[in-house]
């Protein structure tokens, strides 16, 4: 039995999802600055692009206010604290979250918070610290910071930080690198960790180096 295929117009149509952030970044942006406002499919296509966990968690919350509604809010809004406090304010949105969503629509303004790339800043800061009597403090985790207003500067002094990263590259192809490094170190300790052998094959090697010698 053969099984009738999609017409080639309609099965291209989905390519565009497959590269979920180039979709974003340029249709849904692109959206949002023609129309001022971000329909459900637009705003939840971010929020599942960041991670698909808190999604229904957000979905709760915003019950009785309509997307178009809440983001025609964050694009009338000037101040870029107050663009943020629309979504801090909102169930299930946390930094990373909210600031998912407006690096988004805000590239140049705004970057993802994200743990990989905090940890790189700290081991930027832990190598200038080192022999130097002024001494950085290190990015705090800003999911243990409960009040809201400290939680904000402490995000705009992690931007600038994620921007000094690459003088020559954009705030979004910086907080790319940082990603992609701390990515690309796991992926190294893992390789390592695999080729070093476990202590059940040493203690075995051990076993039958000492049978042969008696």
């Amino acid at each position: 039995m053969k099984i009738n295929p999609l017409s080639t117009v309609s099965i291209k149509n989905y390519l565009e999802y497959y590269w979920l952030e180039k979709y974003i970044e340029k249709k849904v942006k692109s959206a949002f600055v023609e129309n001022n406002f971000l329909t459900a499919e637009q705003f939840f296509s971010i929020i599942f692009w960041k991670s698909k966990r808190p999604a229904k968690r957000i979905r709760a919350g915003l019950l009785n206010v309509a997307i178009k509604e809440l983001t025609e809010a964050i694009d009338k809004e000037k101040d870029h604290d107050a663009k943020l406090d629309i979504l801090l304010k909102r169930d299930g949105f946390d930094i990373a979250m909210a600031s998912a969503v407006l690096t988004i629509l805000y590239p140049k303004i705004f970057t993802v918070y994200d743990y990989r790339v905090r940890d790189q800043l700290n081991k930027r800061i832990e190598k200038l610290n080192k022999g130097s009597k002024t001494k950085l403090e290190k990015v705090r985790d800003l999911s243990t910071v409960s009040n809201r207003q400290e939680k904000k500067k402490l995000y705009w002094e992690y931007v600038e930080l994620v921007r000094s990263a690459g003088t020559e590259l954009s705030l979004r192809d910086c907080d790319r690198a940082l990603w992609a490094k701390s990515w690309y170190e796991d992926l190294q300790d893992f390789i390592g960790s695999v080729n070093k052998p476990s202590r059940k094959e040493l203690e075995k090697d051990l076993q039958v180096s000492y049978d042969i010698q008696t």
